[in-house]
């Protein structure tokens, strides 16, 4: 349930809408027609999903080979693989197939199981004045019957009269039994001295790792045990087990730790600050070494490599293809073309232009690839830094979204199918509240709340202006990226009928996430990807999260938002959570206006044909590379893995 972050870059791609002007399919009708499933409707839900649904042989069965190498494009090429470092859609992505996790979600049923873990134990934790009991904990009249951890079967419980307890937090004790004989991909054991060691960074005030410091320090503590590791959570959490599947990224200690003497430049009483530089600066942040089945072979600007590790610790779920590659290349343009070209087997980066018009049906298309869409929780999004004087009133973060029509946008570009959102939590999701009303398109309303804020033109030169200062704010792009640059071109020209000036400015994409996370910033173009089901906002909206390189970028730093956000993570019951979630999305959006959000968009995709086994999920990224294939006969495969 964490959020990830990826640069707004083409239309209705992960994070990114393009907009292209009149549309260019003939009638709505018809544009609807070239969406509609081939075979069965949308479902939000968890369940199975159908194979090759979009494939023009769907109906007939193929049988799966090993080998072969599945190219497929990305847009942005992350600076980093260390999801404890940077959260990144593009870099996530990667890891599902280069790393591996203490459990995982199903991609289909959502349910948590089993995968650095072979199982857990879940226990609970009474608070005492005088201390903390761990166990199973009952509730019996006016006890407290406390089953200690680790007690042999039959002992007594500890009983513990109920005027003696403060509080029960429960489920805060995992004990996780890891999997014996699993190798990193440099072939040194994976142990639970990585478990540890990779929460212990969030310790370390020297450490960037802001964004998902504020979850790490949940745990309080974490110690080994016979087989496997125990945490021990701070207070009840109502998503502890996506803490361990989606933000705790584990690391290899012996290379990351100073302090670990098996170290290539061990030092035992190397300081914080040496101890984060090693980390900051390692090599392997980029030269990835995993745990999962492919093995990176490559990292440079071209892209990312990596091969069918041999050592994987589950060989039935180590993928068909030998060669995973992603390749790297910004312009979408440049990208379709590449895909002509046989480059590559797999995009998302489609414009509508090229999906519904002649691009996409000509032959040089349709002969070798098939297309098509799925809905993913997404959404894109302006962020505001409420730091900058200019932005820190909300009179005038409401009067710059008054300033676009968005319905117009998303008619005439994203032909009617993207959904306008007011706030963070997945639009089709039940913690999303639908009575927000979204700020329409009113320059009158517009100048009335610049005015009030005391921006106006005061010298007749069509710029507003307080204080001596013209009303110009800078908007962070990412260079290459057609579909930004158009968006970022209407939303200057409408702008300017608003009398405020907007400069665009294009940048790289690790230029970008400096910039960002430096706080270097007025406005920026991103897209977060969500949690079909709910989210924790602590990532995005809390206080904790405010400082440089969290992911609280625009800088909310509200007592209200902190203390709904700590109710709501506490709250183990769906219902009254839901009810603290969509609270605090009424409060941000009415109250603060941190993001002007743009659209909640559908994915739109090419995929070459030869390519079957293909399952898009609601979960991100949304597939799984692992599960595809090339059928039995095609050249340079083999019917069995080795």
């Amino acid at each position: 349930m964490k959020l990830l972050l990826a640069l707004a870059c083409g239309l209705l791609s992960a994070g990114a809408l393009l907009w292209l002007g009149p549309e260019s399919v003939s009638s709505r009708a018809s544009m609807q027609d070239a969406l509609a499933p081939p075979s069965e409707g949308e479902r939000l839900g968890p369940g199975p999903e159908p194979v090759d649904l979009w494939h023009p042989e769907r109906a007939t069965p193929a049988e799966p080979a090993f080998g072969g190498t599945l190219t497929v494009h990305v847009e942005a090429l992350p600076p980093s693989l260390n999801a404890a470092l940077l959260n990144s859609t593009n870099a996530r992505s990667a890891l599902h197939e280069l790393h591996a996790t203490l459990v995982r979600r199903d991609w289909e049923g959502w349910e948590y199981e089993p995968e650095l873990a072979t199982g857990w134990e879940v226990a609970d934790t009474l608070v005492r004045a005088d201390g903390r009991l761990y166990g199973r904990i009952e509730e019996s009249g006016e006890q407290v019957l406390v089953r200690a951890l680790d007690a042999p079967a039959g002992a007594a419980p500890i009983v513990v009269p109920k005027s003696a307890a403060l509080r029960i937090e429960r489920g805060t004790v995992i004990t996780f039994a890891l999997r014996a004989g699993v190798r990193w991909h440099d072939g040194h054991p994976f142990d639970a001295d990585d478990v540890i060691f990779s929460w212990q960074i969030a310790s370390n005030p020297e450490v960037r790792c802001e964004w998902v410091r504020p979850y790490l320090k949940k745990i309080a503590r974490v110690e080994k045990v016979a087989g496997g590791v125990r945490f021990f959570l701070e207070e009840q959490y109502f998503n502890s087990f996506g803490l361990f599947a989606d933000t705790f990224c584990i690391l290899p200690r012996h290379l990351y730790d100073l302090r670990d003497p098996e170290h290539a430049q061990h030092k035992s009483d190397a300081s914080d600050a040496e101890c984060a530089k090693a980390i900051h600066e390692n090599p392997c942040n980029t030269q990835w070494v995993g745990l999962g089945p492919y093995k990176l072979t490559s990292y440079s600007q071209q892209g990312i490599e990596a091969e069918r590790f041999d050592g994987f610790f589950e060989p039935a779920q180590g993928g068909y293809v030998d060669k995973l590659v992603w390749r790297h290349i910004s312009s979408d343009e440049a990208a379709f073309q590449a895909l002509l070209n046989g480059q590559l087997d797999f995009t998302l980066r489609i414009s509508s232009d090229q999906y519904f018009g002649a691009a996409t049906t000509q032959p040089a298309f349709t002969r070798t690839f098939c297309k098509g869409y799925f809905y993913l929780g997404a959404f894109n999004y302006i962020p505001w830094n409420m730091r900058r004087p200019k932005l820190a009133d909300l009179r005038v973060r409401q009067a710059l979204a008054h300033a676009i029509d968005m319905e117009a946008f998303v008619q005439t570009v994203a032909h009617g199918l993207a959904k306008l959102p007011t706030g963070p939590q997945c639009y089709f999701g039940p913690s999303y509240d639908h009575g927000v009303q979204r700020l329409g398109f009113d320059l009158a309303k517009s100048e009335e709340l610049f005015a009030a804020a005391g921006w106006y033109d005061r010298d007749g030169d069509g710029v507003l202006d307080k204080d001596g200062q013209a009303f110009e704010i800078e908007m962070l792009i990412q260079s290459g990226n057609v579909s930004a640059g158009t968006f970022a071109r209407m939303y200057q020209e409408s702008l300017a009928r608003a009398g405020v000036r907007l400069i665009v400015t294009q940048v790289d994409n690790a230029t970008y996430f400096q910039r960002v996370n430096e706080r270097d910033f007025d406005a920026g173009h991103a897209g977060w990807s969500v949690d079909v089901s709910e989210n924790d906002p602590l990532q995005l909206w809390h206080s904790r999260s405010a400082a440089a390189g969290g992911s609280n970028h625009a800088g909310v730093i509200d007592p209200k938002v902190d203390a709904l956000i700590e109710r709501g993570g506490r709250e183990l019951d769906p219902e009254k959570r839901w009810a603290l979630w969509r609270e605090l999305h009424r409060y941000l959006y009415e109250e603060v206006q941190p993001y002007l959000y743009r659209e909640a968009p559908p994915r739109k995709f090419a995929l070459n044909r030869a390519v079957r086994g293909v399952q898009f999920f609601k979960l991100t990224p949304g597939y799984s590379l692992r599960r595809w294939y090339y059928p039995a006969g095609t050249p340079g495969t083999r019917p069995t893995r080795g």
